[in-house]
């Protein structure tokens, strides 16, 4: 039987990584607090506009709470970054 590694306490763990070991209850908290952190950096909503001029693209963000922030490139610059996102996205 292998013991929960937070000091102090004594149940049996249930979940073990390497040489870390935690009970029912403390990967329950654990899972707890690693949501809170994730919601915490998770930004606004908001939209995107794209502007295309020639050979540069503008790419403009704005968020719900009327913050904007704008990027310009080039066409094949927006083009890796579409296949970028794609593949993150599959």
């Amino acid at each position: 039987m292998v013991k929960c590694s937070v000091i102090g306490c004594n149940r049996e763990a249930v979940w073990a990584y390497g040489n870390i070991a935690l009970c029912e209850y403390h990967v329950k908290k654990f899972r707890e607090q690693l949501e809170k952190r994730v919601e915490g950096k998770i930004p606004p909503r908001g939209r995107i506009d794209t502007e295309f001029f020639n050979d540069i693209v503008v790419v403009t963000v704005e968020r719900e709470d009327g913050r904007k922030l704008s990027v310009s490139m080039t066409r094949k610059e927006l083009k890796n970054l579409a296949e970028y996102l794609i593949l993150v996205i599959k």
